[in-house]
């Protein structure tokens, strides 16, 4: 990247006395005005931390020059999460106990007086898979015919996939019907029969 700069000529109008005669001198002064190249920042990251855990931002910045300003966004804003703290002097972010709200991007903006850099932090908090709501029992009968309707909610981040097994084995036939990304499952029982239901949770 090359340097920006200005080249001016300035004229000294001068009258000089001379040994041999009175005659006008005149000068050309140039005047070289450098400014610094803009910063550089690095490449883009994407990131990775679990609910609960702490992370580092770094924005090794590089021909910052005299005249530099680090200022950090998130999701475009200069108001950052409460437990998000910049430290070395701006070149740094640290952000404690992660929650889901802290995911987001994450902005480190370098300006000299040259222009300006930007390095983009993706963030992405991973939450293991938590129960919300169950409601079965461990027992439960049911006249032919009737629908019977059983329900396991999940929380996490990626949204943990749901496996609902009818005597250990997946279920395919028509008799059942899934809603709410499989965390709902109603199943039509025409014959006099006992089977145990369950489900597996599996995490993205």
């Amino acid at each position: 990247m090359s340097l920006k700069s200005t080249s001016l000529c300035q004229v000294d109008f001068r009258v000089a006395n001379n040994a041999y005669n009175n005659r006008q001198v005149f000068s050309c002064c140039p005047v070289v005005k450098v400014a610094f190249a803009p910063p550089k920042v690095g490449n883009d990251e994407e990131l990775e931390v679990t609910v609960g855990k702490g992370i580092t931002m770094n924005c090794d910045v590089e021909q910052e020059g005299p005249q530099s300003t680090i200022t950090w966004l998130f999701n475009g804003s200069e108001n950052l999460p409460p437990n998000a703290q910049v430290v070395l002097h701006g070149r740094r972010l640290y952000v404690d106990e992660t929650s889901l709200l802290n995911q987001g991007l994450y902005q480190c903006r370098v300006r000299n007086t040259a222009g300006e850099s930007i390095k983009n932090f993706k963030l992405r908090v991973i939450a293991p898979p938590e129960f919300v709501e169950k409601e079965y029992m461990d027992n439960i009968q049911i006249t032919t015919g009737i629908a019977l309707t059983l329900t396991c909610y999940v929380n996490g981040n990626p949204q943990p996939t749901i496996r609902w097994l009818r005597d250990g084995r997946d279920i395919h036939d028509k008799s059942a019907a899934f809603s709410d990304s499989n965390q709902k499952l109603i199943i039509q029982h025409t014959t006099n029969a006992n089977h145990r239901y369950s489900h597996r949770i599996e995490d993205n």
